[in-house]
C-alpha cells in the first residue's frame, strides 16, 4: 500500500455511490458492508452486525456476510511490522468491530472508501432510517 492508496480508494468510492431510491434490491442477494448507528455515532463492520432489518422491501434471510468476512481476514493478514501508517489504519478499520465516529462525513467516507476499494465492490446501497443506516451491496 503506497501513499496514493487512500486517494484511489476515495475516488473509486465516489464513482460508485448509489442511493437506495435508485435501485430496488427486493429480488437481489445482499452482502452487508456495515451499519452506522446515528444516535451512538458508531460504525459496525458487517461481520460484527446483528441486524434487525425493518425495511419492508428487504428479506433479512437474503443478507450474507461473505464479503465482510473476506475483508476481516484480509485485515488480519496485513503485515504492519514496517510501521506503515496506512497499513495500520487499514488494518484497524477492517478488524475493528465498532469504530466511534467523531466527524461523520469524513470518517465514514474514509471507512467506506477502504471497504469498497479493497472489497472490489461495484455498487453500494444505503437504507437509512432515524436510528441506523445500513450499507450493503448486492450480487448482479
Amino acid at each position: 500500500m503506497n501513499n496514493d492508496f487512500l486517494y484511489n480508494a476515495y475516488i473509486n468510492y465516489l464513482n460508485i455511490r448509489v442511493n437506495v431510491k435508485d435501485i430496488n434490491p427486493k429480488n437481489k442477494n445482499c452482502q452487508i458492508i456495515g451499519m452506522y448507528d446515528n444516535k451512538l455515532k458508531i460504525w459496525f463492520n458487517g461481520w460484527a452486525t446483528l441486524l434487525n432489518i425493518h425495511d419492508k422491501d428487504i428479506d433479512p434471510k437474503r443478507f450474507k456476510l461473505n464479503k465482510s468476512k473476506e475483508l476481516l481476514l484480509y485485515g488480519l493478514n496485513i503485515d504492519i511490522i514496517d510501521n506503515s501508517m496506512i497499513k495500520s489504519i487499514v488494518r484497524y478499520i477492517l478488524t475493528s468491530s465498532k469504530i466511534y465516529i467523531n466527524e461523520k462525513n469524513i470518517q465514514l467516507d474514509i471507512i467506506l472508501s477502504i471497504i469498497v476499494y479493497l472489497g472490489k465492490i461495484q455498487n453500494i446501497i444505503l437504507s437509512d432510517n432515524e436510528d441506523v443506516t445500513i450499507y450493503y451491496t448486492y450480487d448482479d
